[in-house]
C-alpha cells in the first residue's frame, strides 16, 4: 500500500488504539491551515462546521479486510474516503487546531467489551460536542455497551511569548528530527543497513519524546 507501513499483520485492538493516538500526535498540525476557515462566532457553531466539513470531503470505506490503516488527515483529505478512524483522526486535527481538547471515544454496541467503533468528543467551554462523522447526526451518538474515552491537548492559542515557552520545553529540534525520520523511511529505496539505521533512529527519537510504542497496524506516513 503506497505511502502505508504495515507493522505487523497480526494486531489487535490496544494495537489499533495506539496507533490512533500516534498518528494523532506526529500529523494533527495537518489541517493547520484549513481548521481556520471553520472558526464560528461560538464553540458549538464551530464544531458543527467541523461536522460539516467531514461530511462533503470525506465519504465512509471500511478497510481492506484483515488490514487496519491508521491514515494521516492529509491522506484522507487527498483520497476523499475513510473509516471510522480516517473520520475521527481528520477531525481531532481539526478540533486541535482550533484550539480545543478533545477525546477519542472507543465504543462496543455488543456484550463483548472490545470495540468496534470510535468517534470524537470536542471538550468546549459550552460543554463536550460529539462529532461522529460515520453516524451523520451532528452532537448525537448510537447507544454503546462499553466505552474508552482518550483524551488528546488542543493546540494552545495564547501570546506569542508563552507559545515560544512552551515550544522550548517540549524540544522542537526532537520533533523535527522525528518529521525527518518519517519522511526519509517513506523512500522505498531505503533498503538494508540504511533503513535499520534510521528506524533505530526514529525509535530513539520517540522514545525521547515519550511517545508509545506501537505494534500491529499500519500508519501512513511512518
Amino acid at each position: 500500500m503506497e505511502g502505508m507501513q504495515l507493522v505487523a499483520e497480526d494486531y489487535s485492538t490496544s494495537d489499533i488504539i495506539k496507533a490512533i493516538q500516534k498518528c494523532d500526535t506526529l500529523f494533527r498540525t495537518d489541517t493547520a491551515k484549513i481548521a481556520k476557515i471553520l472558526k464560528r462566532s461560538s464553540d458549538l457553531q464551530t464544531v458543527k462546521a467541523v461536522f460539516d466539513f467531514l461530511l462533503s470531503r470525506v465519504k465512509y470505506k471500511l478497510d481492506v479486510p484483515g488490514v487496519q490503516l491508521a491514515r494521516r488527515p492529509n491522506r484522507t483529505l487527498q483520497e476523499g474516503r475513510g473509516d471510522c478512524k480516517s473520520f475521527s483522526l481528520l477531525a481531532g486535527s481539526l478540533l486541535y487546531n482550533l484550539g480545543y481538547d478533545y477525546s477519542y471515544r472507543f465504543v462496543s454496541y455488543r456484550p463483548d467489551p472490545t470495540p468496534t467503533h470510535v468517534y470524537v468528543i470536542a471538550h468546549t467551554k459550552q460543554g463536550d460536542v460529539l462529532v461522529d462523522g460515520v453516524w451523520k447526526i451532528f452532537n448525537d451518538q448510537k447507544p454503546y455497551r462499553t466505552k474508552t474515552d482518550i483524551r488528546m491537548k488542543g493546540l494552545y492559542i495564547g501570546a506569542t511569548e508563552d507559545i515560544n515557552i512552551i515550544r522550548k520545553k517540549k524540544r522542537p529540534q526532537w520533533r523535527l528530527t522525528l518529521i525527518q525520520a518519517n519522511e526519509m523511511l517513506l523512500d522505498p529505496n531505503l533498503k538494508g543497513r540504511r533503513r535499520r539505521a534510521w528506524e533505530g533512529k526514529r525509535d530513539m527519537m520517540r522514545a525521547n519524546l515519550g511517545y508509545p510504542k506501537i505494534t500491529g497496524v499500519a500508519i501512513n506516513g511512518l
